[in-house]
């Protein structure tokens, strides 16, 4: 069978032969000065293996002492929480509107005590937020600005807000321009990026062998990913028994099953740094623009009952598409039914917890989205067959359970129920 899949790798194979030549030349590869003049020639710029070890190298710098408290924005990798906890401080998550996936600023400022050290607030599924309140917020309390931009980067020239202590971007394996992980983070306090840069220079550096394995592997997901042969690896999965949601959510996922903090306090090798400079070179060889359209055809043509989750924005490059559905599970059947492979989980996003803290809207969204396989893949065929596909769902069906979220309907999407 075909199955269209839910995301495609945003590199070609020309850059896979790059990337396994800079692994093989003896001395070969790249360093990361050269990547940080690329990225940024207004501030300081420091490049490392993920955001997760940039974040880590952050909280490193604050000396952190235990009940130090960071307010983060609750939907996010869980990983950020988990570092935050192991260097002894307490995550306070705030709720955010599901129609923008952007907190309140007058919750944000309750949330800051004595104990509160930083701001963390992410820009999700590729909507670029407006953090100018938050920015202000945190310059007037005296507390360090971090905004986590791993899902905002569009080849274009925006390197986060200008207030902003630190943006953190990332080029892991289905972002934007990927590199196959590595991740740049944009520095505007001259201190703390001094303090970034020696930290980071002390950790090992990845081997270019390990790079290399990684190329390979990234090799076969890239040729798996054509429709055809992904929909056979589909058919064989349910076969065999296999959980293909699984397989393939685990298959681009990084640090998984080792200790955090030794996965993450390393270096890149010197292969994924000359590769990440090609990308960075070469924005157009991208799908960004490409897949922010169709993002914003798809957007535009959701039947009633859907809408786009923090749909909006003007500013969206369409990361990721994911809806909101009072029937999730009857969605994802039914798109794959039709050769679209939808997921719940396309991504280890999830709703931050403290103890008992909890965000309601954060909550509900979790519980219904749906992410659709809207990229630069999609042809304008397929684009027509995904949205007749949508538009047959029955009414009475999605509407058994129903969700009920606050704030104004998402920009180019259908009322909610």
């Amino acid at each position: 069978m075909t199955l269209v899949p839910r995301k495609r790798l945003d590199l070609s194979f020309a850059d896979l032969v790059a990337a396994a030549g800079y692994a093989l030349r003896p001395g070969g590869g790249g360093d990361e000065a050269a990547v940080e003049r690329a990225f940024s020639t207004e501030h300081a710029a420091v490049a490392c293996l993920s955001v997760r070890t940039g974040f880590d190298l952050v909280l490193s710098a604050l000396a952190l002492q235990p009940g130090d408290e960071i307010v983060v924005s609750a939907f996010n990798i869980p990983h950020m929480a988990e570092l935050i906890r192991r260097h002894g401080a307490v995550p306070v998550p705030i709720d955010l509107d599901p129609t923008t996936m952007s907190p309140d600023w007058g919750q944000v400022e309750r949330a800051i005590g004595p104990r509160t050290r930083a701001v963390l607030i992410a820009h999700l599924f590729g909507a670029r937020l407006d953090l100018s309140a938050g920015v202000a917020l945190a310059r007037d309390r005296g507390l360090v600005f971090i905004e986590d931009a791993a899902q905002a980067f569009d080849t274009g020239r925006w390197r986060g807000h200008e207030g902003a202590h630190v943006t953190l971007f990332s080029f892991g394996s289905i972002k934007t321009a990927t590199a196959l992980g590595s991740a740049v983070a944009v520095v505007r306090d001259g201190a703390l990026a001094t303090q970034l840069r020696a930290r980071n220079a002390a950790l090992p550096r990845r081997s270019r062998a390990s790079f290399l394995v990684k190329v390979g592997r990234y090799a076969l997901l890239l040729g798996l990913t054509r429709p055809g042969v992904y929909g056979a690896a589909a058919a064989l999965a349910d076969a065999t028994g296999v959980d293909f949601d699984a397989a393939i959510n685990a298959a681009t996922r990084s640090f998984r099953g080792v200790d955090l903090l030794d996965a993450i306090r390393a270096r890149p090798s010197r292969a994924q740094l000359a590769l990440l400079r090609r990308r960075l070179s070469s924005p157009e060889s991208s799908g960004a623009r490409r897949r922010a359209a169709v993002g914003r055809r798809v957007a535009a043509a959701l039947p009633p009952g859907l809408w786009l989750v923090g749909g909006a924005h003007a500013d969206h490059c369409h990361w990721l598409f994911p809806v909101s559905s009072a029937a999730p599970d009857l969605l994802v059947a039914r798109l794959r039914d039709a050769g679209f492979d939808a997921t719940r989980g396309g991504t280890t996003l999830s709703p931050v917890r403290q103890g008992d803290a909890r965000a309601p809207q954060v909550e509900a969204v979790f519980r219904s989205i749906v992410y659709l396989p809207v990229d630069s893949h999609l042809s304008d065929q397929g684009v027509a067959a995904l949205l007749d596909t949508l538009a047959q769902l029955s009414p009475p069906e999605a509407e058994r359970a129903p969700l009920h979220l606050h704030g104004p309907r998402a920009s180019g999407g259908s009322q909610t129920w």
